[in-house]
């Protein structure tokens, strides 16, 4: 693949992320980092049981490599990482879909949305969009008074 596209003001080649298998190895030649398909196999199926395990319906899983294969589910702005130890993380964003995750997101902080129950982190991430929501819109009221000019 000679493919170039611009970047910076210059050139450089198209990355190629496109797994591919030879033998034990499934990785694409962007990642480099000789993923395995067994891990593959690994991320998939925790990307399923973590949908199963979500309350609510319509979460997706979607798996991806970088040096190594990795997983989150989704389901509309809401997304759920695996985090350390045994936890998940849930971040909520202006994305709703797998290319979107990295999309810039709200109420991303690790402490208060990190839990060892899924469904708990994705209720802390509401709770606190719901508090950032409410504060807002306190602001805007009192904006609005000051000016004397409401939206």
């Amino acid at each position: 693949m000679n493919q170039k596209v611009k970047y910076r003001g210059g050139e450089v080649p198209v990355r190629d992320w496109i797994p591919r298998r030879r033998g034990d190895i499934y990785c694409s030649p962007a990642c480099g980092g000789n993923c395995t398909y067994a891990d593959y196999l690994k991320a998939t199926k925790a990307a399923d049981r973590l949908c199963k395990r979500l309350k609510g319906v319509g979460w997706k899983p979607r798996v991806h490599e970088n040096l190594g294969w990795h997983y989150n589910v989704y389901n509309g702005h809401l997304q759920v990482y695996p985090y350390s130890h045994n936890t998940f993380h849930c971040m909520i964003g202006r994305g709703t879909g797998p290319d979107d995750v990295g999309s810039p997101s709200h109420w991303n902080s690790a402490t208060p949305f990190t839990s060892k129950d899924p469904n708990e982190a994705v209720s802390a991430a509401i709770h606190i969009l719901r508090e950032v929501v409410r504060e807002t819109w306190a602001v805007l009221r009192a904006v609005e008074a000051a000016s004397k000019d409401p939206v």
